[in-house]
């Protein structure tokens, strides 16, 4: 089953991080072959989703999709990820880089210069 990735999801997760509806799981993470890109991952608290941003320069792609646990519920995750809502996160990373690839390269690409 494809996961959807909305353009709009960055934008999201923004506005329920500004709005504390968000939990924040760890600072952006470097891609390990394009420093350039970091990855980050969310807890949305009124929807249970997790997502995961890619950015580098401009450009931000997100993906978001339900947790598959109902407890304990995002609001209490604020000392880290289970391991079911990990793997959502892989899941999505892996998504977003299938289906984006060559536009954060490009940005990679456009960064180094």
């Amino acid at each position: 089953m494809s996961i959807p990735t909305r353009k709009n999801v960055a934008t999201m997760v923004r506005a329920a991080v500004q709005s504390k509806q968000a939990i924040t799981f760890g600072p952006p993470a470097e891609d390990k072959e394009h420093p350039e890109i970091t990855w980050q991952c969310y807890g949305l608290i009124p929807s249970n989703e997790i997502a995961v941003i890619a950015r580098c320069g401009d450009v931000e792609i997100g993906a978001c999709r339900k947790s598959p646990l109902l407890v304990p519920v995002m609001a209490d995750r604020i000392f880290g990820m289970d391991v079911a809502d990990e793997e959502v996160a892989m899941r999505l990373s892996e998504e977003i880089w299938s289906s984006h690839a060559e536009q954060l390269l490009a940005a990679a690409q456009s960064c180094r210069q």
